[in-house]
């Protein structure tokens, strides 16, 4: 593990952070950095995402500290999810779908700024995208989440057109069913609801996330003549996006 920066005037806090899921509030205590006379949430009460990224120049700086400090970046995977819940247009606030745009699109087209240019100097790269169904399909109560996934996937398709010509490789994945994770599912749905879930799916029902990072080292490992732009992945025994 490697410091990449240390912030003298900020201290560690736990606060019993809400979060509006739409039908229902969840609260839970949440790590918080005090920094600046602010609060900034390590994570979020209901799925343990981190969201130190929206602060400014946060993804350019951690670029650039990687490729000075360790070396050049071959692969990034950009994960960052976006699920604020079921929520009706009126209790859509301007923030909640804002911030789905941003951490879903606007997260990634900052990424890709600072690190096209780079591989685009070396001749290679992969940029592996996860994405979600709402990506192509737009649910009920998912104004924020359908907007913005729909826009990281025409993000990447645009990375494509420009980049890989530069031997840049732009893979959107579109994770297309429920996955077995405790520290989201299962911190959304809450221990009891998860384990019935799971049972409910039974063997094989729920995407593995170790079997997701085996396609990733697969995409990341593709020769350029046989390139995969979108893929998505579901269990076996889920309906496809285009069938429900």
């Amino acid at each position: 593990m490697k410091i990449l920066k240390e912030l003298d005037d900020a201290k560690l806090v736990i606060v019993e952070l809400e979060v509006n899921l739409g039908k229902e509030v969840r609260s839970a205590p949440t790590l918080c950095a005090k920094y600046k006379g602010k609060i900034i949430p390590l994570n979020t009460a209901h799925d343990g995402r981190p969201i130190l990224m929206r602060e400014e120049n946060s993804i350019e700086d951690l670029v650039n500290k990687i490729e000075s400090d360790i070396g050049p970046i071959d692969t990034v995977i950009y994960n960052i999810g976006a699920q604020i819940g079921d929520r009706t247009l009126a209790e859509t606030s301007y923030k909640a779908f804002e911030m789905g745009w941003r951490m879903a699109t606007f997260g990634l087209f900052r990424l890709a700024q600072v690190l096209t240019t780079k591989m685009k100097e070396r001749q290679g790269g992969n940029i592996i995208v996860t994405s979600a169904t709402s990506a192509v399909r737009g649910n009920k109560g998912q104004h924020s989440h359908a907007a913005a996934m729909g826009g990281r996937r025409m993000l990447c398709q645009s990375l494509n057109a420009e980049f890989s010509k530069d031997g840049i490789h732009v893979a959107h994945v579109i994770i297309d069913g429920a996955v077995d994770a405790p520290d989201t599912l299962g911190k959304m749905l809450g221990p009891d609801l998860f384990e019935k879930f799971k049972e409910q799916k039974g063997t094989d029902g729920m995407i593995l996330p170790e079997n997701v990072a085996d396609t990733y080292l697969f995409l990341a490992q593709q020769t350029k003549s046989t390139w995969t732009h979108e893929i998505d992945i579901r269990a076996f025994s889920d309906q496809a996006w285009w069938n429900h």
